[in-house]
């Protein structure tokens, strides 16, 4: 009867998910009552940080990679009340990049509750924690241990697990055959209880019938992908040698599978020199919370001993219950939990994503003192960080797309418009150009307006696009080279009758630019009977419609963004965001021209011979010098990934745009503060703004 009461009240506060589809959190008790409970629910799977694959109460177990959008709409954790937030921390970002509900056991609605609202008390602490604080800890003590592994050094991915990922990927290469090598990796590690990597591979050999050469293979494999994404943690290794340089026995201590001799190899190659001794659990079959770390305090004795590591638990809580303080450091991925960025751990799906968070964030976060005194906001200091956070991801997924585009074959040539297309040029013909060529094409949208003017409906999209007199005025007193009285027109029909009376000026200015513009494409060597794609960064199709009338099969165009129109433009265009599906970049364009844009001044004309026209330089030698530093960045950060993933793993739209998102979410100082200062030049109006200021 009490049976049957629960297994009612089970349905009754859940009873608002009847017609959903259901995930459940965890496999223990309360996992089980739920789904014995909701038994006529449609419980689509089961989650687990410890279970990868089966049937758990004849429900699939499933990870993180199986759920894609759509596939569930609530997520019951099925653990006990007082684990429900630390859950939740863990769960959210996923969860909410799939529109996925999360409830507690007891019915309440956690995504209400908790979603991204603040930073708790225990994570706000660590905001006031820096290297001198921990090296005057150091100072007070005999011996002192680290932990390794997102301590001292790190990983260029997201996620631990995401090393299972890349390593899977490179056996398939090697034709050895392991469907779904990720659920089947963590499933031998689970059996083999905490033994090294030898006895994982024996198990995986057993699971999945593979030979013992491709056992052998394969775990090769994996030790080289751990080699090559590892990186150390820069300050954290500066403070291991402080303490060498004070004289404190120093000892690593590591609850992980690869065994100290082939780690100590890995950590010396990383700079990782001077210590005493390497403790890894798999070495001694025993975890630093099931007796490592007595093993270690028997072997220092009496010593003073500090431990200094990432894990709450292994790294806090156990070296404590040993008699040995500890303190408490951040991995990248903690930090960027509690960070003014962490909403970019929605976009957490994916290889090729996390790779590129990965890269990120081994810079950003690989000092774990960075948010010291920000209360989260992350500070901003170089130029460098400025295009791995915000620039180079658009970059990455703007050539990736071109790169599908060209591949069809209706191409016969590039024209990467100036400025914007500078850089872009040089990334597409250093690593994506096959068989279409590009050329860096002079095309601003006032030298090809001014080169299109030969109709009265010319003059009238001309207002449209100046706009208000405020630019009017200074875009034909250049043009005219004569001063021109004040204008205060605000409407097209107001602009139309102030230009009126210099029409035919205009037209006649408009016939000598065409001519001057046919010779620069002459020396350019473009043919225009072929088929072009015209490559711009952000654009409402000005430029593109202005130059379809030289072209006579036409021009398409691929944009970054296309911007939202007065009219409609009788013009071929894609691109990888859209204002009218919902994605704007527009309001930090002026980032993206600024750090892109060629180290040119504008093109204001071509004169008789064919030659650019520039305009003057608004920006010093100093601004100029940062701007090429951030595009060296860009150039080091774009193949970095593809040294990783290659060319053909693209990453997916939503990460460089929530990125992006984050450019004033972060604290600007120092050469970035100074680059984020440029100014941008209107060619139109004949204006200079800055992002800032």
């Amino acid at each position: 009867m009490d049976e049957m009461f629960n297994l009612k009240y089970e349905r009754e506060r859940f009873y608002q998910l009847k017609n959903q589809k259901i995930l459940i959190y965890g496999t223990g008790k309360a996992a089980k009552k739920l789904i014995s409970g909701l038994k006529d629910f449609t419980i689509v799977g089961v989650l687990d940080p410890v279970r990868f694959e089966g049937e758990f109460c004849g429900v699939p177990v499933l990870v993180w990679d199986d759920v894609d959008a759509g596939m569930a709409d609530a997520l019951i954790i099925g653990s006990a009340r007082k684990n429900y937030r630390v859950i939740f921390d863990r769960i959210q970002y996923r969860c909410a990049a799939l529109d996925i509900t999360i409830y507690g056991g007891s019915g309440q609605n956690l995504s209400s509750s908790y979603q991204m609202k603040y930073i708790n008390t225990a994570q706000a602490e660590y905001f006031q924690k820096n290297e001198e604080q921990l090296r005057e800890l150091i100072d007070q003590y005999d011996a002192v241990s680290f932990d390794v592994f997102d301590t001292l050094i790190m990983r260029k991915t997201l996620e631990p697990v995401d090393i299972f990922a890349l390593a899977g990927e490179r056996i398939k290469a090697r034709n050895i055959h392991i469907p779904d090598f990720k659920k089947k990796r963590r499933t031998a590690e689970s059996l083999a209880k905490g033994k090294d990597i030898h006895h994982i591979y024996h198990h995986l050999r057993e699971i999945t019938g593979i030979s013992e050469e491709e056992e052998l293979a394969a775990k090769n494999e994996e030790i080289n992908c751990e080699k090559q994404y590892l990186i150390p943690r820069r300050k954290m290794v500066a403070i291991m040698e402080y303490a060498i340089a004070q004289g404190k026995t120093v000892n690593l201590i590591s609850d992980m599978y690869l065994t100290a001799s082939i780690l100590e190899p890995i950590l010396s190659a990383l700079g990782i020199i001077g210590y005493k001794k390497l403790y890894v659990s798999c070495d001694y079959g025993v975890r630093k919370g099931s007796g490592l770390f007595e093993i270690y305090r028997r072997d220092v004795g009496d010593m003073k001993c500090l431990h200094i590591g990432d894990n709450p638990y292994a790294d806090v809580i156990a070296p404590r219950d040993c008699g040995i303080d500890s303190y408490e450091i951040k991995s990248a991925l903690e930090m960027l939990k509690i960070s003014s960025l962490r909403k970019l751990l929605i976009c957490s799906h994916g290889m090729n994503n996390n790779v590129l968070l990965g890269l990120m964030l081994a810079d950003v976060f690989n000092n774990p003192f960075v948010l010291y005194g920000t209360s989260g906001l992350v500070p901003v200091k170089s130029p460098n960080l400025i295009s791995k956070l915000f620039i180079a991801p658009l970059v990455l997924i703007y050539i990736q797309t071109l790169k599908k585009i060209t591949a069809s074959g209706k191409y016969e040539g590039i024209l990467f418009t100036a400025r914007d297309g500078y850089l872009m040029k040089e990334i597409y013909d250093r690593w994506y150009r096959e068989d279409v060529p590009s050329i860096y094409f002079m095309a601003s949208r006032k030298l090809c307006l001014t080169a299109s003017l030969d109709s009265e409906q010319d003059i009238l999209d001309l207002c449209q696009v100046l706009s208000t007199g405020n630019r009017c005025r200074p875009f034909l007193k250049e043009l005219l080279n004569e001063d021109l009285p004040e204008c205060d027109a605000q409407t097209p029909d107001e602009l139309k009758k102030f230009i009126s009376p210099y029409e035919k000026r205009l037209r006649e200015y408009s016939a000598v630019m065409r001519k001057n513009y046919i010779k620069y494409m002459d020396k350019l060597s473009v043919d225009r009977q072929k088929k072009y794609l015209l490559c711009d960064l952000n654009s409402k199709g000005t430029v593109q419609e202005a130059l379809d009338r030289f072209f006579p099969v036409g021009l398409d165009g691929f944009y970054l963004c296309r911007k939202e129109d007065f009219k409609e433009r009788k013009i071929q265009v894609t691109s990888v965001y859209d204002e009218k599906n919902g994605n704007d970049l527009s309001m930090g364009i002026e980032l993206l021209e600024m750090v892109l844009t060629s180290p040119d001044p504008s093109v204001r004309a071509i004169d008789s011979a064919g030659n650019p026209v520039y305009a003057k330089e608004c920006r010093t030698d100093t601004e100029l010098k940062l701007v090429a530093q951030a595009q060296e960045t860009i150039l080091d950060f774009i193949k970095q990934y593809l040294d990783l993933r290659g060319l053909d793993q693209s990453i997916d739209a939503d990460l460089p745009e929530a990125a992006f998102g984050l450019y004033d979410c972060v604290k600007y100082e120092g050469d970035a503060d100074t680059m984020m200062r440029v100014e941008h030049m209107d060619d139109i109006g004949q204006t200079y703004t800055r992002m800032f200021e």
